[in-house]
């Protein structure tokens, strides 16, 4: 076989090869229902509500913030992260941060709550009213 023709057919093999590889109908579909939410409070009642769930996704954190997408069953319903608090100091979520806020860390604290876990380490300890402390001398 001669040089040309070799590489004719290698040509001719090659396109023919890369026939198949034309674009497929493929379809991607995606629907989501987010709605946002909101807080209701009176007296000492607060109820949070949304008309759809958020994306479910990883947790999202800075030195100030922490979002957690997802379901309801996943959600953090600790003081400080609502759509009202200004600050995760913001521990009564009434969009400031003083002794009032103070007064219900040391109530969670001393109870031993998992949300006075600041810190995450899995144990609410001096750590964690350090970190309170913080997040408490730092204006929203």
């Amino acid at each position: 076989m001669t040089p040309e023709t070799r590489a004719s057919l290698a040509v001719l093999i090659a396109g023919w090869a890369a026939f198949p590889a034309f674009a497929q109908p493929f379809q991607v579909t995606r629907f989501t229902i987010d709605a946002g939410g909101g807080t209701s409070s009176a007296g000492g009642f607060t109820v949070r509500g949304t008309a759809g769930q958020p994306e479910a996704g990883p947790l999202l954190l800075s030195a100030e913030y922490r979002h957690a997408g997802g379901f309801w069953g996943n959600a953090s319903a600790c003081p400080g992260l609502g759509p009202t608090s200004c600050s995760r100091a913001d521990w009564d979520e009434n969009g400031g941060v003083d002794f009032n806020d103070f007064l219900a860390f040391l109530n969670d604290f001393s109870s031993q709550a998992a949300c006075a876990d600041l810190t995450e380490d899995g144990s609410v300890d001096f750590n964690d009213l350090l970190e309170f402390l913080n997040l408490f001398n730092r204006p929203c």
